[in-house]
Parts: structure tokens; sequence; C-alpha cells
């Protein structure tokens, strides 16, 4: 029953169409090369996709159209070229010359389309001869991407060959795709409706809108566009902001592979509205107004107020920053968008960073650069969007005179992502644009909260503990107790101890310690991840002072000294007397370089335990040490002169 309503639908195209239900050479006049249209379901395509009739279709591996089967494919006893003359819009004629065989052929040209329907490849066949003749003219109605099959058939020998050419046409004035735009919609009232209408081709049209502006960076200017649905030939966005908007289209003809974009430009205002420019402005200006005059107190200042003052859109409508400035509601791109704005406009050097189909900033605070994602420090929105305004709906749309009354948030706001650097963003973060690097915990929102001070406060017994019981160089627990602060973020929980660790720890190290009878500074390090950390005395970093240019350290110089903890003998000494060093309880480290040659009597007290010389291997102050059984190391191979070293470099 479906075949014979088929063939009665092409009954002016009977003679191609059952050459095609049949797959058989049934001979057409040469000059009816009648072109194969695709069958219209009432009128239109169904479902949006050039329909698949058997008629006109075959599939990839070019079983349909092919000799009779009586017939052999010989591809190595006859070898088809073909010459090509004439235009493809005023006439284009094709002639086979073949070699090989008897020389008794027949020939087939098929003008074919191909097309990909639901990922598959099909081929329409558009126009077909069948003769004796080795010429086929053919003239095209649009520009596309076309092939021609030549198929020749030795009906002496019973084989036959195909060749196939590949046709890119597209020649200026012939495109066959034409598109406009219509407006609907009172502006900032209702939803702005823009309609696309495509017309050439084949009627069978995918579309790709996009409604930019409000942002200068060219590659990430969008404010919305059709999600996902290619078939929708509209976009609808109710306005927020006064401005200048640009809408950019695409549409693509699917049966021609034929794709043609275009850009409408528009300007809307209302006197009720204000720009994204004029609250951006607004907010810098409430910024300075408060107080904020630093870095830091600027930019967590505007922070503040965008994760405050918006939830995040979980209807993807809002990509421009308009969504989070004006309407209270966006996506990461939105929050990125507006703090973007609002720090380049206070004077502080930002960029957008993204990775992982999410985005966020990278901010240069006080010359040294950090991470900020507001998105991610606004985490939960319990608080819905009204998807018909697109705004947030416990939320008056913001201007400039009403954007700090609502101040309060909703959700769990938090500053967990304010100033952060590489190491602790991406635990949870992956960067795939370009970005830079961000080491710095100084301007950190808890390291300059008071958060910070007080986790460095707990961590501070510990450490003094370890430097109690005579260790220089140890390890001590991290805290777990404050991951309960942070229960909120469950699902970052490592992230999040982590970056509490470091900015304890940073803190921590500039806290006052004595070691001994001394106050001594202190090298703290934790790997990142990790529930330990490790202590190291820093003797290195206030060394005994001695001038650079002393040749001779008389006897008795430093006798009894309670402040010598650390000795940087200086490269120019070649003599130290009698006694030097005696008395020095508090001593643990020398370093004594190669040029010393001469050592008085009893320079260092042999009972110090804790004394450790640094010597050249093979130098007279190893000799020395060894005669008088100190504690030495050569400082190439330990990592503790390195210390010694770099100081020695400064």
């Amino acid at each position: 029953m479906g075949g014979k309503l088929i063939m009665k639908r092409f009954l002016s195209f009977l003679l191609a169409a059952v050459f095609l239900l049949t797959l058989s050479p049934l001979a057409l006049a040469e000059d009816s090369p009648a072109p194969v249209r695709p069958v219209l379901r009432n009128g239109h395509p169904e479902d949006h996709r050039p329909p698949v009739p058997e008629e006109v279709l075959m599939m990839a591996d070019n079983t349909a159209f092919l000799a009779d089967p009586q017939y052999t494919e010989d591809k190595d006893k006859l070898n088809i070229s073909i010459q090509e003359d004439g235009d493809y819009f005023d006439g284009v004629t094709w002639t086979a010359s073949v070699s090989g065989g008897s020389g008794s052929y027949t020939y087939t040209f098929l003008v074919i389309k191909p097309t990909k329907v639901n990922g598959e490849t099909v081929y329409y066949c558009i126009a077909r001869q069948e003769a004796s003749s080795a010429s086929f003219s053919y003239h095209f109605l649009e520009n596309g991407y076309y092939e021609l099959w030549v198929d020749v058939t030795d009906t002496q020998q019973n084989i036959w060959t195909r060749k196939i050419e590949k046709l890119i046409i597209h020649e200026k004035g012939h495109d066959p795709l034409s598109i406009t735009v219509s407006v609907s919609g009172e502006a900032f009232v209702e939803p702005t409706t823009w309609t696309v209408n495509a017309t050439g081709g084949s009627g069978f049209y995918q579309y790709r809108i996009y409604l930019n502006g409000l942002f200068p960076d060219e590659t990430a200017d969008t404010i919305t566009y059709n999600m996902g649905n290619l078939e929708d030939n509209s976009l609808s966005y109710r306005l927020l902001a006064n401005g200048d908007y640009t809408l950019h289209v695409w549409v693509t003809d699917t049966v021609n592979q034929i794709q043609k974009d275009a850009s409408f430009d528009y300007s809307f205002f209302s006197s009720e509205r204000t720009s994204v420019n004029e609250m951006v402005n607004f907010l810098v200006a409430e910024a300075r107004d408060a107080g904020c005059e630093t870095d830091y107190e600027i930019a967590l200042w505007l922070h503040d107020q965008v994760i405050y003052n918006a939830n995040y859109d979980t209807s993807e409508t809002h990509y421009g920053p308009d969504g989070v400035l004006l309407g209270g509601a966006g996506v990461c791109d939105s929050y990125t968008k507006a703090l973007w704005l609002l720090l380049t406009e206070a004077g502080i050097p930002a960029r957008r960073v993204d990775g992982g189909n999410h985005a966020w900033i990278a901010a240069c605070l006080d010359d040294e650069w950090y991470y900020i994602d507001p998105t991610w420090d606004d985490p939960l929105n319990d608080t819905p969007v009204d998807t018909n305004t697109n705004t947030n709906t416990d939320r008056d749309e913001r201007t400039p005179n009403t954007f700090l009354e609502s101040v309060g948030g909703g959700g769990l706001e938090s500053h967990m992502y304010f100033c952060i650097p590489d190491e602790i963003l991406t635990m949870d973060h992956i960067i795939e644009s370009e970005h830079p690097q961000c080491v710095s915990y100084k301007c950190n929102y808890y390291a300059q909260s008071g958060d910070g001070e007080r986790w460095a406060a707990e961590l501070a017994p510990n450490i003094q503990s370890g430097l109690q019981a005579g260790d220089c160089s140890f390890t001590f627990p991290l805290l777990s107790s404050y991951s309960a602060e942070w229960w909120h973020y469950s699902d970052r929980t490592e992230s999040v101890v982590a970056l509490a660790d470091q900015v304890a720890l940073m803190l921590a190290e500039a806290k006052t310690y004595t070691f001994g009878n001394q106050v001594v500074p202190l090298f703290l390090h934790g790997n990142v991840g990790s529930d330990t950390a490790s202590a190291m005395v820093d003797f290195w970093s206030t060394p005994l002072s001695l001038p650079l240019d002393l040749v001779t350290i008389e006897a008795e110089a430093f006798r009894g000294n309670p402040s010598a903890i650390s000795v940087l003998i200086p490269p120019k000494v070649t003599e130290i007397g009698d006694y030097a060093f005696a008395d020095c309880d508090g001593l643990w480290f020398v370093n004594i370089p190669a040029s010393v040659k001469s050592f008085g009597k009893d320079i260092f007290d042999t009972d110090n335990m804790h004394l450790t010389l640094y010597v050249e291997k093979g130098s007279a102050a190893e000799n020395y040490a060894i005669q008088n059984h100190l504690k030495y190391i050569n400082p190439e191979y330990t990592e503790a002169a390195h210390f010694s070293n770099a100081v020695l470099a400064r």
C-alpha cells in the first residue's frame, strides 16, 4: 500500500522512481534529466528534516544505481577520464573517455547530492541520463557540494566501472539562501522575540541564533542564544539594559549543506532603564564612597555586591553581565563578565579564564595575580528564577537607585574562591584558556579576614612543642577541625580544607617561636592535600653579622655571645683566633669557607652537641673538624647547605 501511494506521488517521475525502486538500469530519454526532489509530507518537512523516501535516496555503500547484475565491475580493464566544459549555472557538459574493453559502451550519468540524515550519509539523485552517448549536460540552480557519477558498461565483455567526480560549487550571485529577521514584543516590558526567516535552497533549515553585546570581548560577549534547539527559528529574551545589541544568525540548508550567516544590529533604550556601563560606574563609585582604598578592599566589595545580589540562573538564559547586574540572575559567564567589568572600571587588571564548561576571573591585586570565582562563591540557588521574565523573583531589577537595597543573598554565599592560587583552584577546576600564574595567598579572603589568624593560632602550639623537644626539623599534624566550618561545601571538602591549611601555614610562619633560649624564624611547608606539614628552623635568615671584607677573626671575638645561633664567615677570612666562638651555647651552624687556612685553639666548644660546621670537601676547615671531632657536612651534598649558599649569594 505504501509503495503504491509513493508511486502516485511521484507519477511525474515514474521512470526514475521505477528505476530506483527496482535498482535496475531502466533507460530514460537523453533529453529528460528531470531532477528528483525529496517528498514533502503535508507540505512541510517532517520533523524539520529531509524525509527519506526510498525512491530518491541510497546509502553510503553505493549499492544503488548499479548496472544490471549480469555485468561484473572491473576497474582494471576499464578506465574513465572526464572532461568538463561550460558554466555550472549556464550549462555544463561532461564528456567521458574510456580506454580498455571492447569499445562497445553504454553510459550512465548521475548528479548526486550527498547529505547527512540522522548522522548517516545518504545520496539524493537530482539528475540522471543513461544512453550510448558519452556526453551529458546539466545546469545547476544553487551552490553546494555535489558528485558526478559516471558508469560505463562494456556490453560485449559484460563488465562495468564507475568514476566519481567531486564538485564544489560556490559562485557569487548563486547563493540560494537569504535571511531576514522580524522583531516583536515590547522591549523591557515583555520578552523581545527575533524570528529568522530563511528562503531558498531545499527548505530544510537549522538555525543558530546568538544575541550579543554589552561586553567588550568579542569572543565572550554572548547574552543569550537558542539553547541546543537548532530547529527553532526564533529567540526570545526579556531585555534588561539599555544598549546596543547584535543578533548573529547562522542558517544551514541541511540538504544542500550550504550555510549562510548574517548580523543585525539593534539599539534599545528606555528612560526607565539603565545601561550596564552606568551600573558598573555607579557600583565602583559606591565602593570608593564606602571607604574602600586598597585593591583588596575594592575587589572584595565588588565581589560581594555580585554574589549577594544574584542567584545562579537555572534556566540558563542569562549569559551577559546584564543578567547578574540588572536582573539578579545569571550563569557563570554572567557572574564572570559582571565582575570583570567592575574590576576593570576600578583599575584592577582582570581577565576571563575558562575550562570544563565553566568561567571565572583572574585578577591582579597589589601586583600579584589571584583567581576569583564569584559563581562558586554563590553556591546554592534557593530563590527560583521566573522563566517568564528571566529575573530573580525576590529581587527588584537593579538600578543605580535600588541595587544596594536588597543585599542579603539567596543562598549560602561564601568567600572560598576569593583570591586563591593555582594549586588550590586546580583541585576542582580545569583550566583550558590562557591564564596568568597565581601563587600567592596574601590577598586571600581568609588570610585577611581573621579566620586564617585563628587557624594559625591553633597550629602554633603543635609547632612550638616540636621546637621544645629540641628538633630543628620535624613534622606536625594539620588541623581538621575547621573542615566543620565548611559543611555546605561537602562536595568540595578536600579543596576547602587544603585552602585553610595553606592559609594557616602562611600566617603561622610569621609568628614568633623560641628554640632553646633564642627566638628563631621557621620554614613551614605542607603539600596541598596532605594532613601533615614540616617545620624547619631558618637558622640562615638571621646569621651573626660579620663585615664582608673581614680577613681575620680575632681571639675570643665572639666568646659567650648569646645571639650567635648561626654564623656565615665571610669568604675573605683566612684566620680564626683562639676561643673565637667559645661558650656560645646557642650556636648551631657555622659556615666556614675554604679561604680559612689558620685555626686557633678551641675555637668552638667540643661539647656543643648540636653544633654543625659547613665546610668544603678537602678544605682546611674539614681537616680541622675531623681533628677536633666536630660534626660537619659538605654543603654541596646537603639540602640545608643550600640555605647557607643562598644567603651568601645575597
